[in-house]
């Protein structure tokens, strides 16, 4: 790693493969490597940070306990409402 720090970054890019002693071309490859390695890295931790679509999640979650309240409620009304009917059928 000190024969990176001696040279610069653009030296080594600009250096012909037939120029680059294989200790060099070693140490290009490692860098590389760990360069994909850290944006990897920041990729997932953005992606695990990321929470645009728990608000939608969330919203989705209370519309359908909404909708599952209603449909309950629904029934229990339609019995009720359909005896008092039947009662005021009877009275007549």
């Amino acid at each position: 790693m000190e024969l990176l720090r001696k040279v610069p970054a653009r030296t080594i890019g600009s250096l012909k493969p037939t120029q680059r002693s294989p200790r060099l071309q070693a140490v290009r490859r490692i860098t590389q490597e760990e360069i994909q390695m850290n944006r990897t890295k920041e990729l997932m931790k953005k992606f695990l940070n990321d929470e645009c679509g728990a608000d939608l999640i969330e919203y989705a979650l209370v519309a359908a306990v909404l909708a599952l309240s209603a449909v309950a409620a629904e029934n229990s009304l339609t019995r009720s409402i359909g005896n008092e009917f039947n009662m005021i059928t009877n009275k007549f």
